[in-house]
């Protein structure tokens, strides 16, 4: 797996496993031997941390090729201030042309999924950096941490600081 994954061009998501927890099991269990105590031979089953969001975690999967072509300029440039206007020039359509393959090949438009882009790196930096919420909300081109709240909490019931702890406990 550690090749596979390092071979690839997109980060891979993967399972956190929580090896400090399981280091400090196995710590306890060999202290218990040593103080004398039988202990039963049997795996010691542990559940996974959760999941490491990668950049395979936001890959989104399409089949028209200018679609493919927006979303490449969307994850390209998500920290930028742009519209749907630049959006669809690096497309190559218009506008109107552009909504509509969106929609028949995603079920949502542009702005939704530049949207859906910046929420996730705004969520992958509140869980592995001490940035500020207004420092994330600008790198991930939410601009004002106002915006970023506006559609954060409606898309995770949580504010981003109640998000950053969550994730962390």
């Amino acid at each position: 797996m550690p090749l596979y994954r390092q071979s690839s061009t997109v980060p891979l998501s993967s399972i956190a496993m929580g090896y400090a927890d399981n280091a400090r099991l196995a710590c306890d269990l060999l202290q218990r031997m040593m103080d004398g105590e039988t202990v039963a031979c049997e795996n010691i089953l542990t559940p996974p941390k959760g999941v490491v969001a990668r950049d395979s975690t936001y890959t989104v999967a399409c089949r028209d090729p200018k679609v493919r072509c927006a979303i490449q300029f969307i994850s390209d440039h998500y920290r930028e201030s742009i519209s749907l206007t630049d959006i669809a020039a690096a497309a190559g359509v218009s506008k109107s042309a552009l909504y509509v393959v969106f929609r028949k090949d995603l079920g949502k438009t542009p702005l939704d999924l530049l949207t859906f882009i910046r929420l996730n790196k705004a969520k992958q930096m509140l869980r592995e950096t001490n940035r500020t919420v207004d420092a994330i909300a600008a790198d991930c081109g939410s601009g004002v941490v106002a915006n970023l709240y506006h559609h954060f909490k409606p898309s995770t019931g949580m504010t981003p600081t109640a998000y950053r702890k969550q994730t962390r406990a």
